[in-house]
């Protein structure tokens, strides 16, 4: 035994030095200059770097952990962030043990190796060539003014080639990240360039730019330059770290209440019917800021991995107690950069008109320029300036209400953040201003969330109809939330920071993030849910899902047809989607396929196409149909159906031939060819953007012309939104057909064409189904008139899935009026939505979902219509 102690005490020696020398360079931050250290030395130091070794490890399996649950409930999925989880993890862990000296060249590396990850190599060489030609540009041997007009220049070209009329497939990828990386940095860089003094290593300037989260988040924090220096290893390497790794869990559980809000409780302006959905409307844009909050959260907490301490981007915001206290506790990067470069310059040079009158003045300016400068953010996004009236009176009330608080507390003297005990009166007056302060920005939320200042008005009017019992309710919930408030700030300084602790040890930080996180993946992972009931399971997997709601997905897809794609709030998960669609994926609209008529249907596609559609060949034949040609006459001895349908059965985004109808056509004359008919044909009638108005109107004028044995109907999931959106857009447009039907849904509705579009749903929501029933009766008549079989499908979208209670009932309405259903709700179980939908940016099934359409309706056309129809 003593023989071996003694051959293994020098590498065992050497093992504890090295771990020791290993732990100063990586959790220290420190350069270690010893040359040797003494066995007295080793063994005091020790005990400590095994601490800090098995700190980080703990650090390490936490992130491993949140960053696996991220990519499980597919959090920013649109974004592409599951594309640097790895690059992040790994980085950090190579990071956290280099010399302090090689960690900022690693971390510049880092993002470099993740553009090229993220990006195609063209792409991201074009986006670092671009960036360090600003930065460049930024030190020229020249004067200052002779290096802004040169930026200035540079910015002017790069605007256009960020305009539609310049817009190329990689500048519409790679702009929307430079200028985030670049659009208000470089103003904070150049502004703190000119006054710098202490020497700053070219690592450290590149580092600020070229930011690893930045690859793929376009909505960017703005960091202060200065800032970022001050704050790289301010503090104990391990507790940075930690920070970072809560930080971003704070993040993650706010992007979860921000989808719990976004799918449950964000209904659309046309659905508002009732006082509490008068309520979830307007408390559900301000929540829904829990996006914004949640990504600048997550974004900080990465750059807490690799030492850059900064400052938290967001403090309890819901909290705040006034107009002021919203300014410093939301997006606080923005409020210090506005206040740096805006405020402080205005007030100095208005100071001589006295102080009151410059500090009105300044937070006047400042508020302006906010309001232009998101708008110069959005464009850097989404390509488009936003500028509308909603948006430009969001920010004048904002800025009033703050300008009249700054003079308040200038005249009478400032309110200080920090707590204070708390007395039953300030405790109650803290919950009643607190309170009216979330009501008020719940409101002006809701106000800037509309599109138009009257569709606000119309939907806020409901709240007036509201009975005393639903007002004594909401009066009584705010009433329990004021006595909590007070109560709680009434309670033992000891209760509330184990309720809210100020500052957490790292043993507490580890066991609550490490354990949540464990939690949540529990709950995301569908292994753990399996005894679950069904109704809870459900909820649990749509929250785990990357989807829009029902509001957004309705615009989105009237986006394909008509020009609404400036949704135009950040809480939105629409402008991230189509921020990624390149200027190539163009409508039929735009690229002339289509002709207008003033009667419905509206609009046909042109005969004899050859053209290319979100990069798919697509033909049409001489009757303007997207299929091959037929005759008018149907040949003697064949079985011919006609197809009548929107978008997914036009075959939007697939060749010609690789759509469900083309396949099922194919397999017919393939395994039925002869028996029982010569012969089968479907002709495709369908048009995207067809709803229920347009397929009576071409059933009416065109199908039975070409003398179908069948008509196959296809609805799709949101049928009942768009027959009444179809309504409400023919009664604005005062073309409502003379149908005794629909004129006396019209008169009982009460909705005029000076309504909004929003009001006018709303009043016509009463009566979806009676126009559902009214359209299928009509095709069912007109195909029982010619001795057609009515067929009703139901083909969901890509990603919706409705309930079985929901498809029933419409399977109901199309039963009674005749026709025979067939059900593919479930069409695309077992596959993920990438697999089957043609881009991120586009919904419609590509070519696997088209055949696997094909595939689940083949036995129900054979066995319930061919055969039944000899």
């Amino acid at each position: 035994t003593g023989n071996r102690q003694s051959c293994f005490h020098p590498m065992f020696n050497l093992t504890r030095r090295v771990l020791h020398k290993l732990a100063l360079n990586g959790f220290a931050g420190a350069e270690t200059t010893a040359g040797g250290d003494s066995p007295a030395l080793a063994q005091q130091a020790l005990p400590t770097a095994a601490e800090q070794v098995g700190r980080f490890l703990l650090v390490s399996v936490q992130l491993g952990l949140l960053l696996y649950a991220i990519h499980l409930f597919k959090i920013e999925e649109n974004q592409g962030f599951y594309v640097i989880l790895l690059p992040i993890f790994v980085g950090f862990v190579i990071h956290a043990w280099l010399p302090r000296a090689w960690r900022l060249p690693f971390f510049v590396l880092l993002t470099g190796i993740t553009l090229f990850i993220y990006f195609d190599a063209l792409s991201a060489a074009m986006l670092l060539g671009a960036g360090l030609l600003l930065i460049g540009i930024a030190h020229l041997p020249l004067a200052f003014s002779a290096r802004v007009t040169l930026l200035v220049i540079a910015g002017i070209v790069l605007t256009a080639l960020r305009t539609e009329a310049f817009a190329t497939y990689r500048s519409v990828i790679i702009l929307p990240i430079l200028g985030s990386m670049f659009m208000f940095r470089l103003i904070i860089y150049m502004y703190d360039l000119r006054h710098e003094k202490q020497p700053v290593s070219w690592w450290q300037r590149l580092a600020y730019f070229f930011l690893l989260p930045n690859v793929c988040f376009p909505l960017f924090p703005v960091i202060d330059y200065k800032t970022f220096l001050r704050t790289y290893y301010d503090d104990e390497p391990l507790r940075i770290y930690q920070k970072g790794v809560d930080w971003i869990f704070r993040g993650f559980t706010h992007l979860l209440l921000y989808r719990v809000v976004y799918y449950y409780l964000s209904p659309a302006p046309a659905s508002v019917q009732s006082f509490f959905d008068v309520v979830m409307y307007v408390a559900s844009g301000y929540l829904l800021y829990l996006r914004v909050s949640g990504l600048f959260h997550i974004i900080a907490g990465i750059l807490c991995l690799f030492g850059f301490n900064l400052p938290e981007t967001h403090h309890r915001y819901f909290l705040a107690s006034g107009f002021n206290d919203f300014w410093r506790r939301a997006n606080i990067y923005w409020k210090d950069f506005m206040m740096k470069i805006f405020y402080y310059p205005a007030f100095f040079k208005l100071r001589r008109l006295g102080t009151l009158p410059a500090i009105g003045l300044a937070t006047a300016f400042v508020f302006f320029s906010t309001w232009l400068l998101h708008a110069y953010q959005w464009f850097w996004i989404r390509g488009t300036f936003l500028l509308t009236l909603v948006d430009g009176l969001f920010w004048a009330i904002f800025g009033v209400l703050v300008i009249i608080n700054s003079l308040y507390q200038a005249q009478y003297g400032k309110r200080s953040l920090a707590r204070k005990r708390s007395r039953p009166g300030a405790a109650l007056s803290l919950s009643l201003r607190t309170l009216g302060m979330f009501l008020f920005m719940c409101l002006l939320w809701s106000f800037w969330s509309s599109d138009s200042i009257a569709e606000w008005l119309s939907i806020l009017a409901i709240a007036g109809r509201g009975t005393p019992g639903e007002w004594v309710v909401f009066l009584g919930a705010l009433l329990a939330l004021v006595v909590g408030g007070t109560v709680f700030q009434l309670l033992p300084s000891a209760w509330k920071e184990v309720l809210v602790p100020s500052r957490s040890s790292f043993r507490r930080a580890v066991l609550t993030t490490g354990g949540a996180t464990v939690l949540l993946l529990a709950l995301g992972h569908p292994g753990f849910r399996g005894e679950w009931p069904p109704a809870l399971k459900e909820v649990v997997q749509s929250i785990a899902d990357n989807r829009l709601n029902a509001r957004d997905a309705a615009l989105f897809e009237r986006g394909y047809y008509e020009a609404l794609m400036g949704q135009n709030k950040f809480s939105s998960r629409m402008w991230d989607i189509q921020a990624r669609k390149p200027p190539d994926w163009k409508s039929l609209a735009e690229l002339g396929a289509i002709q207008y008529s003033d009667t419905l249907p509206g609009r046909t596609l042109k005969p004899n196409l050859n053209i290319v559609f979100k990069r798919a060949r697509l033909t049409t034949n001489r009757w303007g149909m997207r299929d091959r040609e037929y005759t008018l006459v149907k040949p003697e001895g064949v079985f011919r159906m006609a197809l009548v349908g929107a978008s997914y059965s036009m075959g939007s985004g697939v060749n010609d031939g690789e759509s469900y109808e083309s396949l099922l056509e194919a397999w017919l004359n393939r395994d039925y060819a002869g028996a029982p008919f010569s012969g089968y044909e479907i002709l495709n009638f369908s048009v995207g953007g067809y709803t229920l108005f347009q397929k009576v109107a071409i059933c009416r004028r065109r199908v039975f012309d070409f003398q179908p044995d069948a008509v196959l109907y296809v609805c799709n999931s949101r049928e009942r939104e768009k027959v009444v959106l179809d309504f409400a857009k023919l009664i604005r447009r005062d073309r409502v057909p003379r149908d005794s039907v629909l004129q006396n849904i019209l008169q009982q509705s009460g909705a005029t064409a000076e309504m909004p579009e929003s009001e006018v749903m709303r009043r016509l929501q009463p009566f979806s189904d009676t126009l559902l029933a009214w359209g299928y009766r009509s095709i069912a008549r007109l195909c029982e008139a010619h001795g057609a079989l009515p067929v009703w499908i139901f083909l969901p979208n890509t990603g919706d899935v409705l309930t079985e209670e929901q498809v029933a009932h419409l399977m109901n309405i199309a039963q009674r009026m005749g026709f025979l259903t067939v059900n593919l709700n479930r069409v695309f179980a077992g596959y993920e939505l990438p697999a089957v939908q043609l881009a991120p940016w586009d919904g419609h099934p590509n070519a696997l979902g088209h055949r696997i359409i094909a595939e689940r309706l083949y036995p129900h056309l054979v066995q319930r219509v061919v055969l039944a129809g000899r």
